[in-house]
């Protein structure tokens, strides 16, 4: 008897970079001058059950991602890449942990199609970018009528809100952590900052993350 595990699809979040930006964070920028902000602002339906086809029948032909979903043959290029994620194949091919805080150019199509591949071989990992996989699948004349689909709602946003559910609190210097602001309070007067500075500079874990 043959056992397959059916594997989940990662569940899809995307932030909407604007209301960061003028909250005064940073990592916007930084993920702006990667090219990745079409990526992770990315919306739309999942269809899981294709997704999990896409992944079962994944295979490198050429360089390029193939694959084959209800009678339909899939390619992922770097044409696919401009057109669904605004990607383009240029920067550096390995990914570098401190790439976005140094601004070091980084081939992000490398850096994902590695991840799809690794995803696609290996049991233990989840299904990963199930929306990106389902705008491929419509671009490429899948029939998506009548197939189960998870729809885009505000529980896919990265908003404001995640700001307090991580600890962080809004102060006159701008986004700091709950547990740090009676310590700077303590250490300095309100009145020594820059405003402006400090909102921009809230780079403790959250902004770490990017």
């Amino acid at each position: 008897m043959y056992w397959m595990k059916v594997k989940d699809v990662v569940p899809h979040k995307s932030i909407e970079l604007s209301l960061f930006r003028n909250e005064g964070f940073i990592f916007p920028e930084k993920l702006g001058y990667q090219g990745l902000s079409t990526f992770v602002q990315m919306k739309g339906d999942c269809y899981p059950y294709l997704v999990r086809v896409f992944y079962n029948n994944i295979k490198v032909v050429d360089g390029n991602i193939h694959s084959r979903v209800k009678r339909v043959d899939i390619v992922i290029n770097n044409d696919t890449w401009l057109q669904v994620a605004d990607l383009k194949g240029e920067g550096h091919m390995s990914h570098r942990p401190d790439c976005l805080q140094s601004r070091i150019p980084t081939n992000w199509i490398a850096v994902f199609k590695w991840h799809i591949i690794d995803v696609g071989e290996n049991d233990w990992l989840e299904l990963a970018y199930g929306v990106f996989i389902s705008k491929i699948l419509s671009l490429s004349g899948v029939n998506l009528t009548g197939e189960t689909k998870v729809t885009y709602n505000k529980a896919n946003q990265i908003g404001k809100a995640i700001l307090t559910c991580i600890g962080l609190k809004k102060t006159a210097l701008g986004w700091i952590f709950n547990d740090k602001q009676t310590s700077t309070k303590d250490k300095y007067d309100v009145s020594d900052f820059d405003s402006e500075s400090t909102l921009k500079s809230p780079k403790s874990k959250f902004e770490n993350m990017w």
